[in-house]
């Protein structure tokens, strides 16, 4: 009951206000979503409809019908629909780890199989040539273990497994009702598992088939809004860095289409470098067959743009793919935001002083935020351009050309992306190479790191706080699973990580 409270309460609020836009009725159809399916029929009902099925129709019918309803009665009803198997504790002990390290399936919950289709599977598609069933599928959240061996000759790590179950299962009636993912029990070893030095179980996840419900993607009037506002927060920092320029008697006399013919470059310098990650994630996307949804730009007040999310739409069909797609978009953004950067600080370098006055600017802070771009400006404009002292106060604005703004801010916010949080490309990459557990820790001491350094003065212009706060809003939860788990990544794909994360650190390490 305490899991359903929260839904029960909202759901209660709307029906008493009677009123809902389409802005905020994502909210309400996930509440209903997540309630037992006999609670939502009776709910339903309650309103004149005949089932739940269409949500939208039972959200629109909840705040338009003045209709009083008993919620200690919808209460008992959620106590009651729960069966014997939520009471069983092994049940709870292994779901509870798959609602940690698999968020995405333990959403599957409602619309986890019958009886009839785990049998329907097992006859169908696990056959024992391929993968030998040992015991009873066992219930978990979202869907049920399979646990067995495969018993593919030279596939340790499933690959061929996965190939053909997945073959079978498209071949099958269950194409379209179920769906499976190869993964290592996430239940840690047991102490004599642990101290005979066994390996970690191989199991299959059986659930429903549901994309919108595994990926829970925000509808488009969410993406819509996100995109609108990062656009708006990349045109007013163009502004601002003509208009915060170091000598504004220079533009006296200037009208508004002259600001607007400076800021321009800027922008469009921001634009392309997002551009340029979006397109390296779809390059990837499309080697690997992934699906992938419509980008979110997010707005930033440092720097005007924090990056873009780029959200999966079907599962990878291993975790090679998944670290393909995630530092894809990254390193071509790093590439073209260097190239943006050096042939800005080239055409800044050979402007006399009366041209260089004209250009647009960016703070001193923002400049030694970044030991790299840092460094980089220094280099091409002279050591000790970005030096802090007498001559140059804090708050002292530096003239760049506009490529130069665009890839200075395009290295931040592709560093950014690369940071282990949540569902990042930086945690997708984790993830990939440190399985569930390891990106999940890691994910946590890379939160808790950002955190102090905003708190305790390190990081100047609140970067890292900020983009750190955004992840945890809306992408603290480690990404939906890939089709094949147990597969390692190869020695090359682990060299470009830690090259990507030694990249990462010389970005966000700021200036002394």
């Amino acid at each position: 009951l305490d899991h359903f409270e929260q839904q029960i309460q909202l759901l209660e609020q709307i029906s008493a206000e009677g009123t809902i836009n389409e802005i905020n009725r994502q909210e309400p159809m996930l509440a209903l979503q997540s309630l037992p399916v006999p609670v939502r029929d009776h709910f339903a009902r309650k309103y004149g409809l005949d089932d739940a099925t269409d949500l939208d129709a039972f959200v629109k019918k909840l705040s338009t019908t003045d209709k009083d309803v008993e919620w200690s009665s919808i209460q008992k009803l959620v106590i009651s629909s729960r069966s014997e198997e939520y009471e069983d504790l092994d049940y709870l002990d292994r779901s509870r780890y798959v609602e940690e390290l698999f968020p995405a399936l333990a959403r599957m919950e409602q619309v986890h199989p019958p009886s009839e289709d785990v049998e329907q599977f097992l006859r169908q598609v696990l056959d024992n040539n391929y993968f030998m069933v040992r015991s009873k599928p066992e219930r978990v959240v979202g869907g049920y273990f399979v646990r067995g061996y495969n018993k593919v000759s030279n596939d340790n790590e499933g690959s061929i497994l996965v190939e053909i179950l997945s073959q079978k299962l498209e071949e099958s009636d269950l194409r379209d009702q179920v769906e499976f993912f190869f993964m290592n029990d996430p239940q840690p070893l047991s102490d004599e598992d642990f101290e005979m030095d066994n390996d970690v179980e191989q199991v299959i996840f059986l659930c429903g088939k549901d994309r919108s419900l595994l990926t829970a993607n925000a509808g488009p009037l969410t993406k819509a809004g996100v995109n609108l506002l990062g656009v708006l927060s990349m045109l007013l920092f163009a502004f601002l860095t003509v208009e915060l320029r170091p000598n504004p008697d220079v533009f006296q006399g200037k009208n508004l289409f002259d600001l607007i013919r400076l800021a321009v470059p800027v922008f469009g310098s921001l634009v392309a470098v997002q551009l340029c990650h979006e397109a390296g994630h779809q390059v990837a996307a499309m080697q690997s067959n992934m699906t992938i949804g419509v980008p979110s730009i997010l707005p930033s007040v440092a720097t005007g743009v924090g990056g873009s999310i780029t959200p999966l739409a079907s599962p990878p069909r291993n975790v090679k793919n998944l670290f393909d797609f995630a530092i894809s978009g990254p390193l071509v953004g790093y590439a073209a935001s260097l190239a943006l950067l050096v042939y800005g600080l080239m055409e800044t370098s050979m402007m006399d002083l009366p041209t260089t006055q004209k250009l647009p600017s960016l703070p001193l802070s923002l400049l030694r935020s970044s030991a790299l771009g840092g460094g980089l400006v220094e280099s091409f404009l002279g050591v000790g351009t970005l030096m802090q002292g007498a001559t140059l106060p804090p708050d002292a604005m530096i003239s760049l050309h506009p490529a130069c703004i665009g890839g200075f801010v395009g290295v931040i916010s592709s560093a950014l992306a690369l940071l282990p949080i949540g569902n990042t490309d930086g945690g997708r990459i984790a993830l990939a190479m440190f399985g569930r557990r390891g990106a999940y820790v890691v994910s946590i001491f890379t939160t808790a790191m950002l955190c102090g350094a905003g708190i305790f003065g390190l990081d100047s212009v609140n970067i890292l706080l900020t983009y750190t706060l955004c992840a945890l809003l809306w992408q603290r939860e480690l990404e939906i699973p890939a089709r094949n788990e147990v597969e390692q990544l190869d020695y090359g794909r682990g060299f470009i990580a830690i090259g990507a994360a030694f990249l990462v650190f010389l970005t966000l390490l700021p200036m002394r």
